[in-house]
């Protein structure tokens, strides 16, 4: 089975406390990238960490 169009994107974080702000971002983006979204800077250092690879 061939991987998935998202599995060959780079992933990007996206950290701010408007969710508006996220939300435009994650839409301009997702064609280019694996958009992975965060509220706050703690919440994305638990994302990082849950990761099970290394970002690209």
């Amino acid at each position: 089975m061939p991987p998935s169009p998202k599995a060959a994107l780079a992933t990007l974080i996206v950290v701010d406390d408007d969710p508006l702000i996220i939300e435009v971002l994650k839409f301009t983006l997702a064609d280019e990238f694996n958009v992975v979204t965060a509220a706050s800077r703690a919440q994305a250092r638990t994302l990082l960490h849950r990761m099970d690879k290394p970002l690209r």
